[in-house]
Order: structure tokens, then C-alpha cells, then sequence
């Protein structure tokens, strides 16, 4: 992300009168920056050169462009007042003025603006250096400025060349209300390299990113302190993470997982100490603590199989795991399928035959299997009024040392139904009735609210009396 000119080759004296402005020039200043243009004029007297109409200063890692330009060959450096752009490696910035001093490769820009992650970023001056691009006076947010349902301000943000951001004294702001702030905080950013005048995303290797400490509130473990070190490769993300949480005490963990484009297999490799959720069809137990040592797993997005109409995605997890009542480390094998076939996917009202299999295979071959079947049907549209209805029969055999692979195998009827109340807001109720039983396992009553860029969720369960309340951010702003 630096901003080195490159030499020109062989260095020519500028244009000493204006040329026409329907042709494109090349003028070489001094040794060290070559541009274009569509006219010139050097002043010998001041010995400036005025260049405009489609000027353009490509460098090692910099690309300027505006419509008017003044080059102080003197002094060194280049002076636009006008609307430019300059580029440099995935970051466009947009400004209103610029002072760059060539010999020195530093300068300033005025009242710029970039994207950056789906966030746009306007700073009230943006330092260029070799080492780092510092904006100062940050306001971030995902919403266009005249839409703008929150914003983040951050004093200070250092864009370094290895491609990770330091930001300093961040203040997160609904409307016009502060929430809440941070000292500090850093990530990583894509950057991006030409290959053969194609761009391409990708990351710098051989660099790790801190991330600052994370302060939040888990309904499992209390009060939350999250940190750690990652180190990002193309698809591949590798990292060292601590959880601190104030009832459970320290979870450390090393992570990689590689994740391809959008429906390609994601593989995963963990080691360390982690919470777990239960999917087996208990909806009021906590995550699990669980020691993984190491566990490796592969993940298969739902897709239908060979152009019919049957949707099937797998999860397979292999490795050592080791949960409190085990005391020791177990070997383990879990694959699980889930499949849906609609019956008659044209109509109002759509019916699916739908299946969730799992197999888990432990020390001494010690196995445990649990299928379930069942009937699904659904009606409306998942972003304004919807309604689900469903109801699954399990049968099992063998048993598992693990809680967070036991399943719930009693009959089932489930529920969801969503619709909206007022304006942006819609209702919806979850629920999950055991046939067995005869009671609700559980019933959920919840609200989202979504403005431009934000989405809120709030809900009650009812049986055990929790109450839960997040935030979406939504990227509606420029690429």
C-alpha cells in the first residue's frame, strides 16, 4: 500500500507550449514520474507545468487521475484542486484536493472518500507515506451518507502495507446517539495484486493480525473478552484465539478452515477449547464444553443432486474429542445428511418429504445411528409473510458418550410463522411441539426490525425465560 513513483526510462523536458486538447501526451517530469494528459503549458518563469483534460500519473503503487493538475518542478511536487481519484492496491479514493510531493513520495488528500469491505469511509485528510496511508476523522458506515442509520467515527486509521488497518478511539453511533466506544482496535484487509492486467484479491502471506480486544455478553458464559491472532491467504484463514468468559473461565483454540466460492465443500482443522451447540432437536440445553484434539470436519452446502429436485447437504467430522463427564479423549467420526424432496414445488402451498441421518462411530467401534424422517410444508415468501409447518419421526440405535451428539429421537411437530405488524417490522413465532410428551419444548416470540443498513432481533423463549436482543449490519452501500 505504498505510494513509490517509479522512474521514467529516459527522461525528457516537459512541454513548453499547450497542446491540443484532443490529444493524449506523455510528459516526463524530471526522473521521476512519467503522466498523460491532453494538454500542457510549461510557465519557464515558475517553472510549472499546468496539465489538463484526462490526466494520469501511474507509479509503482499509485494511479492519480483528474482533469487538472499543476506540476512545481522547483519545489517537487504535484497540486490539484479539483475532484481526483487515486488508486492504489483495492483502495479507490475519491478527494477534493491534493499536495504530493514526488521526491519524497508524501502528500495529503482532502476530504477523501473509499470503500473499504462494503464500508464507506469519508476522512477529512488522508496522509501518503511509503510505510502507511493514515486517514484522520474517520465516519464508516454501510448506509449511503443520505441514508445513514449509523455511522462509526474513528480519530485515526492506519492502512498498512502488509494490508491491516489500526484504527484508534472508535465510537460506534445509532442515529445521532453514541452507544458505545473503544480505544483501539485492528484487522486485516484483502489486498490486491495484478496478474497479467487482471486484478485479484488476495492476501499478503507471511503476516499475522491482531485483533484488539472484544468486550460482549454470552447468555451461556457471561460476560465475554475475545482476542487473538490470525493470518489470512487467499481462502485459507488460520488463527490463534482466546475466549475469556467470566462464569467458564479461558477457551484458547487454534482454528484453519479453507472456504471456497460460494457452494464449493468448506474444510476445517480445530484444536483447543471451544463451546459447542447441540443440533439434535433439544431447544432449551446450553452449548457444550468441548475439547477438540484435534478435530478436522467438512462442511457441504445444501445442493440438488444430478438436476432433480432433491436437495442434500452433509456435514462429516472426524479427530479427539473429550467433554467434562468423558474425562478422557475419545476417538470420534460424525457424518450427518440432511435431505428435502417438494412434492410439488409449483404450487401456493409446498409440500417436501425431508430426512436428517446421522451416523457416529466411537472408540471400539462403538456406534450410534439416529434417523429421522418426516413432512415439511411452507407458504409465502421468507422476506415478508411466511408460514412453516413440519413434523419428523426418528428411530435410533446404539448410544453416544457425547451430549453435544445426542439426539432428542421423540416425535415432533414444528412451527414457524412470520409476518409483518407495522412499517418495517415484522413478527414471528418458533416453536417445536414433542408429540411423546405432549408439551412444547419450546416456543420463541420474536420481532425484526430492518432499517436501510440495520437489521434488529429481538426475542423471548418461553420456557426459559431468556430474553435476546442483536444487530445486523447490511451492506446496501458501494462496491
Amino acid at each position: 500500500m505504498s505510494a513509490a513513483v517509479a522512474n521514467a526510462e529516459e527522461p525528457a523536458p516537459a512541454a513548453e507550449s499547450a497542446q491540443p486538447a484532443t490529444a493524449s501526451v506523455q510528459i516526463n517530469i524530471d526522473e521521476f514520474l512519467t503522466l498523460t494528459a491532453n494538454a500542457s503549458e510549461h510557465n519557464e518563469v515558475d517553472n510549472k507545468v499546468h496539465l489538463s483534460g484526462n490526466v494520469r500519473i501511474t507509479l509503482k503503487h499509485f494511479v492519480l487521475e483528474t482533469d487538472d493538475l499543476i506540476v512545481d518542478k522547483t519545489a517537487g511536487i504535484i497540486r490539484s484542486d479539483g475532484d481526483l481519484y487515486i488508486t492504489t492496491n483495492n483502495l479507490r479514493f475519491h478527494g477534493k484536493g491534493l499536495e504530493y510531493d514526488y521526491v519524497n513520495k508524501k502528500g495529503t488528500l482532502r476530504q477523501a472518500e473509499v470503500s473499504i469491505q462494503g464500508f464507506n469511509l469519508n476522512s477529512q485528510m488522508v496522509e501518503i507515506s511509503p510505510d502507511s496511508i493514515l486517514l484522520t476523522q474517520v465516519i464508516a458506515s454501510t448506509c449511503p451518507p443520505e441514508t445513514r442509520d449509523y455511522h462509526i467515527f474513528t480519530k485515526q486509521m492506519q492502512l498498512m502495507p502488509d494490508g491491516t488497518a489500526h484504527l484508534r478511539n472508535i465510537s460506534f453511533f445509532y442515529r445521532h446517539r453514541k452507544i458505545f466506544s473503544l480505544p483501539k482496535y485492528s484487522m486485516r484487509l484483502a489486498t490486491q495484486k495484478s496478474n497479467g492486467g487482471k486484478s485479484k484479491k488476495t492476501a499478503e502471506p507471511g503476516h499475522w493480525a491482531f485483533s484488539a480486544p472484544k468486550m460482549g455478553y454470552a447468555r451461556f458464559g457471561g460476560l465475554e473478552l475475545r482476542s487473538g491472532f490470525h493470518h489470512v491467504r487467499g481462502e485459507d484463514t488460520a488463527g490463534l484465539y482466546f475466549d475469556y468468559y467470566l462464569h467458564t473461565g479461558m477457551f484458547t483454540e487454534a482454528r484453519w478452515r479453507h472456504t471456497p466460492k460460494q457452494g464449493k465443500p468448506e474444510i476445517g482443522l480445530r484444536l483447543g477449547k471451544q463451546f459447542k451447540e447441540n443440533t439434535g432437536y433439544f431447544r432449551n440445553t446450553s452449548p457444550q464444553v468441548v475439547w477438540n484434539g484435534p478435530t478436522a470436519d467438512l462442511l457441504m452446502p445444501k445442493r440438488y443432486i444430478m438436476k432433480t429436485r432433491l436437495l442434500v447437504g452433509a456435514n462429516i467430522e472426524t479427530g479427539r474429542l473429550k467433554e467434562i463427564q468423558t474425562k478422557n479423549y475419545l476417538s470420534r467420526f460424525y457424518a450427518k445428511i440432511d435431505a428435502a424432496y417438494p412434492i410439488n414445488p409449483a404450487q401456493r402451498v409446498k409440500l417436501s418429504l425431508i430426512g436428517d441421518d446421522r451416523f457416529m462411530l466411537y472408540n471400539a467401534w462403538h456406534k450410534y445411528r439416529v434417523l429421522g424422517l418426516g413432512i415439511n410444508s411452507e407458504t409465502g415468501n421468507a422476506d415478508t409473510s411466511y408460514m412453516r409447518i413440519g413434523y419428523m419421526f426418528f428411530s435410533h440405535t446404539g448410544s453416544t458418550p457425547f451430549l453435544s451428539d445426542l439426539v432428542n429421537t421423540n416425535d415432533k411437530l414444528f412451527f414457524y410463522g412470520i409476518t409483518p405488524i407495522r412499517g418495517r417490522t415484522r413478527a414471528y413465532i418458533d416453536s417445536q411441539y414433542d408429540l411423546n410428551l405432549h408439551s412444547f419444548d419450546e416456543i420463541i416470540y420474536g420481532a425484526v426490525r430492518q432499517t436501510n443498513c440495520l437489521k434488529f432481533r429481538f426475542a423471548f423463549h418461553s420456557k426459559t425465560k431468556q430474553v435476546s436482543l442483536n444487530m445486523d449490519i447490511l451492506n446496501p452501500g458501494r462496491k
